[in-house]
């Protein structure tokens, strides 16, 4: 594992690529909190998720910063771009957040937005949220997640036990898909023993704990399920600005698929 693959991002960077799709997930501290002492640098933001097709997003805080961070990207880009964002904020206190998903609309297809994740047993203080996308012959859901952190590690590990049970729920809601990736701030790692859904379908995450994904942990990460091993082309932690109270505390992450397959 490499901190940046600098071919891939030069390839990416220049849309030589044209056959792959460029996935990236990023904790954005508190989008659209654009008050205080640390107001959002909307640029640097754009500027790191341009490179590449579709960007999960957690710690969204309204949709006024995603459309903010969209309009960025048209001007940065010269293309179009949209975004989903989860119909309703997730937490259990006065702070909740919102997932969001911004996309290059000539890449990436919305093929359907399947909510959160159905949690009858309260067990997630942040439900996943799951949307099935297509590019080229790649059909794929997304499923975004942001952890707990709490008092202690023990309730991290908890929510983690049960993410077993959330990718089977997005796998029967699914149908014939079976390229499901999961996407998170985790806040652990997963190696950790917790982590259940690795005796499932081959499930394994990418970014190895010795790659810091914020000052000092490796807490972000993907699950890919071996359904998707054979599309895989490279990941990575995308540093390229350092870490900035008013762009954010964690890297961005990425994976990138190749689309020429169709497996299902």
């Amino acid at each position: 594992m490499r901190k940046i693959n600098h071919l891939i991002l030069f390839l990416l960077m220049f849309g030589v690529l044209f056959s792959e799709v460029n996935i990236g997930f990023w904790n954005v501290l508190h989008l659209g909190w654009d008050q205080g002492k640390y107001p959002k640098d909307y640029n640097q933001i754009a500027e790191t998720i341009s490179v590449f097709d579709l960007v999960g997003l957690v710690e969204v805080m309204n949709e006024d910063g995603l459309i903010k961070l969209t309009n960025e990207l048209e001007l940065i880009t010269n293309e179009n771009w949209d975004y989903l964002i989860s119909k309703e904020k997730y937490g259990r206190s006065t702070y909740k957040e919102y997932y969001a998903y911004v996309y290059r609309k000539d890449k990436i297809c919305v093929l359907l937005d399947f909510e959160h994740y159905d949690d009858l047993n309260d067990d997630f203080i942040r439900e996943p949220y799951g949307v099935m996308f297509s590019s080229g012959n790649f059909d794929f859901v997304l499923v975004l997640y942001h952890s707990v952190f709490g008092k202690n590690k023990s309730e991290r590990r908890y929510e983690a036990s049960r993410l077993d049970d959330v990718y089977l729920y997005f796998k029967e809601i699914a149908g014939v898909e079976k390229d499901i990736i999961f996407a998170g701030d985790f806040n652990l790692h997963l190696s950790d023993k917790s982590v259940d859904i690795t005796n499932i379908d081959g499930f394994n995450y990418l970014i190895e704990k010795s790659y810091n994904t914020t000052s000092s942990n490796s807490y972000d990460n993907f699950l890919v399920s071996q359904y998707s091993i054979q599309e895989l082309e490279g990941f990575g932690v995308f540093d390229v600005v350092g870490l900035r109270h008013n762009v954010s505390d964690h890297y961005l992450i990425y994976a990138s698929f190749n689309t020429d397959f169709d497996d299902d």
